[in-house]
């Protein structure tokens, strides 16, 4: 969606009684979309108590029940969600604020410039996997996105399995790429071996990602078809 929203009218909203709890505040706007768009609060999920460590999502979604059904999609699947935006400077200051694991960003939301070009500025300071949502697919759109190598495309609506899949895919690729990194970096320093060696290496990472993604496709048919 797109809006001419005036900044200034841009606030933070804090969850009452936050500080006690522990609960993580959810960013939204006064943007004219209903009285509970302007306070979208939202709760770290229930298996944040029960886990040492989980996948940190930062959610964001200018339509506040497609946000809310998202969060509780990625609770039931066992992420935690750092918290929720509506529009790209919020989104900008809550990520460097929490440092999600994992940015799920859709296209067209509210604020000066769109969810492309937000996770554009993201990527300049970190290397995050960012997943798209959008409801449009549009030669244009998919053009632009593809700029940036995003670590995934949902499109709008979808099932809580595609979302699992583009998920999980975007934070095994995500690993794959940080070791492979290091390796290049760590094969480049030795004396003695040839960069090529750390390519044929990091290719045969490649290919195994590959291979976990047409794996995670092929059980989504199935299911899905049922």
């Amino acid at each position: 969606m797109t809006s001419n929203l005036d900044m200034s009218s841009v606030v933070m909203k804090d969850i009452p009684g936050s500080a006690r709890s522990g609960e993580h505040p959810r960013v939204s706007s006064e943007s004219g979309l209903g009285a509970s768009s302007s306070q979208v609060v939202g709760r770290a999920g229930p298996n944040e108590r029960r886990e040492a460590k989980l996948t940190r999502v930062m959610v964001v979604e200018d339509e506040p029940f497609i946000a809310i059904d998202i969060e509780r999609k990625l609770n039931r699947l066992g992420y935690e969600v750092v918290g929720i935006a509506d529009n790209s400077d919020d989104a900008l200051a809550l990520f460097h604020r929490t440092a999600p694991d994992l940015v799920l960003m859709d296209i067209f939301i509210l604020g000066s410039i769109d969810g492309i070009e937000t996770a554009r500025r993201i990527g300049r300071v970190s290397d995050v996997p960012v997943v798209f949502l959008t409801a449009y697919a549009d030669s244009e759109t998919v053009r632009r996105a593809s700029e940036i190598s995003p670590y995934g495309y949902i499109i709008k609506p979808f099932e809580e399995r595609m979302l699992e899949v583009a998920v999980k895919i975007a934070i095994q690729r995500h690993a794959v790429d940080t070791r492979s990194r290091s390796l290049r970096a760590a094969v480049e320093s030795l004396p003695h071996v040839q960069v090529d060696d750390a390519v044929a290496v990091l290719g045969g990472a490649a290919q195994a990602v590959q291979a976990a993604h047409a794996r995670d496709h092929d059980r989504v048919g199935p299911r899905e078809q049922g």
